[in-house]
């Protein structure tokens, strides 16, 4: 944060979206759970998410109409067979969004979360098109055609960011291309 700071002169908006996402870490039920894919799923999409935050609010706090955007999934409140560390880890989030809002909102720093579908954005969502169920899958889920773009969620986050969305904390943008409709 100290080197945001010194190279931007000021930090007035922390975007958390590094995470282990569902395609990263192996399909597991909660009673198959082991402790190295649950402390990594934590560590990273928490224990993260958390520490990102308590260094980046001292600097939001002295900027006025700051932010901070945590990147969620439609996974935090639909169960996905075979995805418990990660919607857990992303139902943490949303509740980390509400808290973070109600405790920096009275300070000014504004707290939102962007509920991402699924993005084509690396060589796992790529590969999981090719297989048919999946695709048929995303036919009938998705209102939109396709999947999202990596821009979709910059867009959201610039939205949030903006003093255009001065008057928005504690909630949930979902970008998803409809699937959340259904």
């Amino acid at each position: 944060m100290e080197t945001a700071v010194q190279h931007f002169g000021a930090l007035t908006t922390l975007v958390n979206n590094a995470a282990l996402t569902a395609l990263s870490l192996p399909d597991k039920a909660v009673a198959d759970l082991d402790n190295d894919t649950l402390g990594r799923a934590l560590g990273t999409n928490i224990y993260g998410t958390v520490w990102a935050s308590r260094y980046a609010i001292p600097h939001l706090l002295a900027q006025s109409g700051s932010s901070i955007i945590n990147i969620s999934s439609g996974a935090a409140k639909r169960a996905v067979p075979g995805m418990a560390a990660y919607s857990l880890t992303k139902a943490a989030t949303d509740a980390l969004t509400r808290q973070m809002a109600r405790e920096l909102g009275p300070e000014g720093v504004r707290v939102n979360s962007v509920v991402s579908g699924l993005v084509e954005c690396n060589p796992e969502t790529t590969a999981l098109l090719q297989d048919p169920d999946f695709g048929s899958f995303i036919e009938r889920a998705v209102c939109l055609s396709g999947l999202g773009e990596p821009e979709d969620i910059a867009t959201a986050c610039t939205y949030l960011a903006s003093d255009e969305a001065r008057y928005v904390t504690g909630a949930f943008l979902e970008v998803d291309g409809g699937i959340s409709a259904g």
